[in-house]
């Protein structure tokens, strides 16, 4: 077989059904491209009002504020949060 493959010039690094290593990514080459896909906690604000927590440059869901203003009443942000459709 060997030999028939060599009459027709193919090169014996590429013979039929054996693969090509040297375009074989390491396991420490995905490792060092994954190590950025890690979750990260999401950065939370203190309410300057309400010393709650808040997601960043948005109003605070417990009072409304954000930066000092009120920007929903109290009956919008609790509306607001219960309103919420749920993921099925």
């Amino acid at each position: 077989m060997l030999s028939n493959l060599l009459s027709y010039d193919i090169h014996p690094a590429i013979l039929p059904g054996t693969m090509s290593s040297r375009m074989r990514v390491t396991k420490g080459h995905t490792r060092n491209r994954r190590s950025h896909h890690a979750i990260d906690a999401p950065r939370l604000s203190v309410c300057s009002n309400c010393e709650g927590y808040h997601l960043r440059h948005r109003a605070c869901q417990d009072c409304g504020f954000y930066k000092g203003k009120q920007l929903l009443s109290k009956t919008e942000s609790q509306v607001a949060t219960q309103e919420a459709p749920a993921k099925k």
